[in-house]
């Protein structure tokens, strides 16, 4: 099987062979906005799972407790934030990543991450309580091979050198963060000003 010639299993290729991959999305116009969104939603059930359907023993969330709306605005925020900020720095360091290139190898990058996570949640039903360690070991690598996928296709799609891909990686995590804290700034003032103009709604009616 083919998986370098065949859309929806182009998410594997790139696991295996992230560089080869990469070029593909890069100069073949390869990768699917679908399978991406596809990726994006497989993430966050898969982040749902963990706290759902991890073995007992090896669970620490209350399954009573989960919210899975907060987890699917995580997902889908820290993916958005992540795309527009490595947007905006892609055209400060001169870049020449386009915007479908980050979007679909972003979240192609994500492939290693739900993997491995499913295949821990697979054998926390069948490791004793000794042989956890292992469940951190499969996890931390699915961490580990999606960072290192990512850095590839960062690297690929925007023709850096190894030390610009660092900062560019490392530049992209705290725009999310400014980002992030600009829209809640705004949000939070955007509250006081209506909770400020409710108020005067409420005394002007009031002394009517």
């Amino acid at each position: 099987m083919n998986m370098r010639n065949r859309t929806a299993l182009y998410p594997l290729h790139m696991m295996i062979h992230p560089i080869d991959a990469s070029d593909g999305i890069k100069w073949q116009k390869k990768g699917s906005y679908v399978v991406s969104a596809i990726l994006v939603v497989m993430a966050f059930l898969t982040a749902v799972l963990e706290r759902q359907a991890t073995g007992f023993i090896f669970n620490p969330h209350r399954l009573d407790r989960i919210n899975i709306v907060n987890i699917m605005l995580v997902t889908f925020v820290v993916v958005i934030l992540w795309i527009i900020a490595n947007r905006a720095l892609c055209t400060l360091m001169d870049g020449e990543g386009r915007t479908s290139e980050i979007i679909i190898g972003s979240c192609y990058a994500l492939m290693p991450y739900i993997a491995m996570s499913l295949l821990a949640i697979v054998l926390s039903h069948f490791l004793t309580h000794d042989m956890g360690v292992f469940l951190t070991y499969i996890q931390v690598f699915g961490y580990i091979w999606s960072g290192l996928v990512l850095f590839q296709v960062m690297r690929v799609i925007h023709q850096f050198s190894v030390k610009q891909t660092i900062w560019n990686l490392v530049l992209t995590v705290v725009g999310m963060l400014i980002i992030a804290f600009i829209v809640l700034l705004i949000y939070s003032l955007f509250q006081q000003v209506y909770v400020f103009l409710f108020t005067i709604f409420n005394e002007i009616m009031f002394r009517l």
